[in-house]
């Protein structure tokens, strides 16, 4: 019996397709079958990727994917598991047969956290701050081009809205102030009002990133000046 081409690839698209929905037929139910552990970082305001997952006898099981997550499948028996990830405290959790979604917090080490702290608020800016004292004779800088609009565009751009934001719905208007030195360059961008972690540090990123500004000036001489840049996080 012949078979003509058309007919041919027809078959074959069809079990192509075929074979493509039971496949994710099957992951799908795998997933749902199994138990999700979802690791997070509650004072970075984020999920953790690559956390080692080990089981009992120490041998790796997988990592968290980007969104913090590790599938792992029902365990006839309670079972014990140990996280482990750079700058955290190591964390052991008891998966149980009954065990759906569990939801980890990994704590950072002291000297870590003091660190992310020392760079949100840099003390060592705020006295260089101080050190600048501009008055009505110091014409503005601006960024680009005169008015707020290349700003605007800049910031609309650039502002990535962190993903843990958006999942918790944190939103708010952050300020930032930093100074524009007399060579048009951004430096000692720190947070004069806070939010929340992640939108601070997503505040910083997008003013550290900033190409050159026009410098203020004082009797036509460029000068060091302060800049107060407030962000809108807001979610539709």
């Amino acid at each position: 019996m012949q078979i003509c081409l058309r007919d041919f690839l027809f078959y074959a698209m069809k079990s192509i397709l075929l074979f493509s929905l039971l496949a994710f037929t099957n992951l799908t139910f795998a997933i749902n079958d199994a138990i999700r552990i979802n690791v997070t970082d509650n004072f970075q305001e984020m999920y953790i990727f690559d956390v080692q997952i080990f089981d009992e006898t120490n041998n790796l099981v997988g990592k968290t994917d980007q969104m913090g997550d590790f599938y792992l499948e029902n365990p006839k028996t309670p079972i014990k598991m140990r996280l482990s990830k750079e700058n955290y405290f190591d964390t052991v959790i008891t998966i149980n047969s009954n065990s759906s979604n569990i939801f980890v917090n990994l704590k950072l080490f002291p000297e870590i956290i003091s660190k992310l702290k020392r760079e949100i608020r840099n003390e060592t800016c705020i006295k260089e701050m101080q050190k600048i004292k501009n008055n009505d004779d110091v014409v503005d800088p601006y960024y680009e081009s005169p008015g707020k609009e290349a700003l605007a565009n800049y910031v609309t751009n650039e502002l990535e809205y962190p993903l843990y934001a958006i999942d918790q719905g944190i939103e708010g208007r952050v300020f930032i102030n930093f100074i524009v030195e007399a060579n048009g360059t951004v430096s000692c961008a720190s947070i004069l009002k806070s939010v929340s972690y992640c939108l601070d540090i997503e505040a910083i990123r997008v003013v550290k990133k900033m190409s050159k500004w026009m410098p203020a000036e004082k009797n036509g001489i460029p000068v060091r000046s302060i800049c107060i840049l407030p962000l809108n996080f807001k979610l539709q």
